[in-house]
């Protein structure tokens, strides 16, 4: 679990100093290769997780101010943002520059007043990933 964490923390740096996120809550195992493991952090506007099961690292935001089951994956923040059509989900360096790249869209995007027109665009991009996975 250890290593989780620190992996985040060298990952997404900037989150913890630039833009006052703090690790909230965290389980797991100590089975680095296998081993369930989750990691809540916040700043007080937008809550992101970070669950590694059996060797694969994703990631998920939310608004803090949205309900507790209404997460949305990179993968569906890169099709909004860049319209991405691959929905790459891992914790991993590509990820991690386009959450730096694009924090401001995403917290604005987030933001209290544009949560009903967030939910809609997030609704429609988990249809579109739902076709492109499933057809």
């Amino acid at each position: 679990m250890y290593g989780f964490i620190e992996e985040i923390k060298e990952l997404l740096r900037f989150l913890f100093e630039e833009k006052n996120f703090k690790i909230m809550d965290k389980q797991g195992s100590y089975d680095e290769s296998t081993g369930y493991a989750y990691v809540l952090m916040s700043n007080g506007v937008m809550d992101i997780r970070f669950i590694r099961d059996r060797g694969q690292k994703l990631w998920d935001i939310k608004s803090s101010q949205m309900k507790k089951n209404e997460w949305s994956s990179i993968g569906i923040l890169r099709h909004i943002f860049l319209n991405d059509q691959l929905f790459r989900d891992f914790l991993n360096h590509p990820n991690a520059r386009f959450i730096k790249d694009h924090y401001a869209d995403i917290e604005g995007f987030f933001g209290s007043t544009n949560l009903l027109e967030a939910r809609k665009a997030i609704k429609q991009a988990k249809s579109k990933r739902s076709k492109f996975l499933f057809g």
